[in-house]
């Protein structure tokens, strides 16, 4: 389960993390801005706090649904 969740909550976060790259990319372009993308130590950070925190959200659904049973 352990790498099930860190894989499932890794491909949330990176893929998120890249959609809103795309995005803002696009806006700058549309704008003319044009400048070089890259990622950057704070931005990895940040994603791999992301998967951290979802891993641990991934993990306590068993938990709260087994609460939810136990209280039925």
């Amino acid at each position: 389960m352990d790498s099930q969740s860190r894989d499932l909550a890794r491909y949330f976060a990176t893929h998120a993390r890249d959609r809103t790259d795309a995005s803002l990319k696009a806006a700058l372009r549309k704008a003319g801005v044009s400048i070089t993308w890259r990622l950057t130590r704070q931005i990895a950070d940040i994603t791999e706090a992301k998967v951290t925190e979802n891993v641990a959200l991934i993990k306590s659904i068993p938990e709260q649904y087994f609460t939810q049973i136990e209280g039925s």
